[in-house]
């Protein structure tokens, strides 16, 4: 009996020791950017929506319907900590290696408890997600996906306890917590649940049909809300995606959803018949119809087509790993060269994913690896840039330093989105500064006159070197500080 206990102890010991070592594994991976970036942000939403949202948001300037609409739980940690003096960009840059070493957890847990894969199989499952471009660019900046997919993943991970009617509490939870953090979890969790339900009552099988039904209902009530409060306010759902830069149909959706998976599509395909196929299967179908659907032309929903394409890396990672586990339980039962080759096929691809990895995260932006360039607006060309390469933070924060010295009381700053959460962070609070979105200088300046500014200033690029298809900014304004690749300007 004794023998028996410190067995167990034994055991269980190992496997929490597994599930802290992939938890460990993708937070350092996440962490490697912020590093490199120092005391700057890291991604895209990071700086231009979720630091201006946390600061609009503790400023008391969003309504109730607004906070509902924009998928809540996030804020619900930034701004308190805000409130007692923490900066949101410090709140941020922890929050993305715990997010991310959270989801390549959740993905062990669910191979491990959701799929009954062995715990060798689990964590290489987990070491494939975790070091794939794909999973780390949606680590890099959507922190509200990394959230909705750690819960839905653990949700589904523990389904199987309903048949007794087991940890309905903490599923209803999980599938809730799933639906605040993300619009686009909220979908596939509640879709897959519904689809296990109805799979169930065809089988005769009432009870856990019920039990799924009834840990659904918080989270459909919450997503009925939300698109209600979405609407309500905006007229529309998602309007804060950033465009694509450029037209996207239906090829594009095709052709990126090709460039995204193609490097593992032969393992994955070699995974297909595989325990949770059907989980696994259903989730492919939902992100590859959303894809779809979004990029057909008259629907303006074009923006929202390569986020349902991120978000299929969670089954093709999982079918990838499947894949491997097979090779190698075919391999075994051959002998020679066969065998050795089939044995060495996982530490061949974990290698290359893991230096594809580190190029990701350590090649700056201005010279990354020619792979990661095909498509900047919707994969960033370095997981080390924010808006903004990470070579031109510190000639934003100079500008906008001379600028909080300088700026008269009747001056603006008008901002390009990419621009606008650096004037928040950096300048005085209170400071005027116009965000014209993704348009150009000359809306800015309309907007800056109509209010009846006598000064108006605009940080960019120098002629010649601009992104966001802006090179040069119009003949109306007259440069007055440059730092490196960085200029103020002034509208005359």
């Amino acid at each position: 009996m004794v023998v028996s206990m410190f067995a167990d102890l034994r055991n269980g010991i190992a496997r929490h020791l597994a599930l802290l070592f992939v938890f460990i594994l993708g937070a350092v991976i996440r962490a490697v950017p912020e590093a490199i970036a120092g005391g700057y942000p890291v991604g895209w939403d990071t700086i231009a929506f979720y630091v201006p949202s946390t600061f609009y948001w503790a400023a008391g300037k969003a309504g109730l319907a607004a906070m509902i609409g924009e998928a809540p739980l996030i804020y619900l940690l930034s701004v308190p900590l805000y409130w007692v003096g923490v900066d949101p960009v410090w709140t941020f840059k922890l929050m993305g290696p715990l997010l991310y070493g959270l989801i390549i957890f959740s993905i062990s847990v669910f191979l491990k408890n959701g799929l009954s894969w062995n715990k060798r199989a689990s964590i290489t499952g987990a070491i494939v997600a975790s070091l794939y471009f794909i999973t780390l660019r949606v680590g890099w900046d959507l922190y509200r996906t990394m959230a909705g997919l750690s819960f839905a993943l653990l949700a589904l991970s523990f389904l199987g306890e309903l048949r007794e009617g087991k940890k309905r509490l903490p599923i209803m939870l999980l599938v809730f917590l799933s639906v605040t953090s993300d619009q686009f979890t909220a979908v596939i969790i509640i879709l897959l649940i519904a689809a296990v339900a109805m799979r169930e009552l065809a089988h005769g099988n009432q009870t856990f049909s019920g039990n799924l039904a009834k840990v659904s209902i918080p989270g459909i009530a919450m997503l009925g809300l939300m698109t209600y409060a979405e609407l309500s306010i905006s007229g529309s759902l998602f309007l804060g995606q950033p465009p694509l830069g450029t037209p996207w149909n239906l090829m594009d959706t095709l052709t990126f959803l090709a460039y995204a998976y193609l490097p593992i599509l032969p393992l994955a395909a070699f995974g297909l018949r595989s325990r949770g196929r059907f989980l696994m299967g259903l989730w492919s179908i939902i992100c590859v119809g959303g894809a779809v659907v979004s990029s057909l032309p008259g629907l303006g929903l074009q923006p929202l087509s390569y986020r349902w394409v991120l978000l299929l890396t969670v089954p093709v990672c999982v079918f990838a790993a499947s894949g491997l586990s097979r090779l190698l339980s075919v391999t075994e039962i051959v002998a020679g060269w066969v065998r050795t080759l089939g044995m060495n096929v996982p530490r061949v691809v974990i290698a290359i994913l893991l230096m594809s990895a580190i190029a990701y995260m350590v090649l700056p932006s201005a010279h990354p690896f020619p792979y990661f360039t095909a498509y900047p607006a919707a994969i960033p060309t370095s997981l080390s840039q924010s808006t903004i390469p990470l070579s031109d933070a510190n000639s934003v924060v100079s500008l906008l330093s001379w600028l909080k010295t300088n700026m008269s009381a009747g001056s603006v700053l008008i901002s390009h989105q990419a621009i606008y959460g650096w004037a928040l962070e950096y300048l005085p609070k209170g400071s005027a500064v116009i965000n014209y979105g993704y348009a150009t200088p000359m809306a800015g300046v309309t907007t800056a006159e109509s209010r009846g500014y006598s000064s108006i200033m605009l940080i960019w690029w120098v002629d010649g070197s601009g992104w966001f298809g802006q090179s040069t900014v119009p003949s109306s304004f007259v440069s007055v500080q440059t730092n490196g690749e960085m200029a103020l300007y002034m509208y005359l």
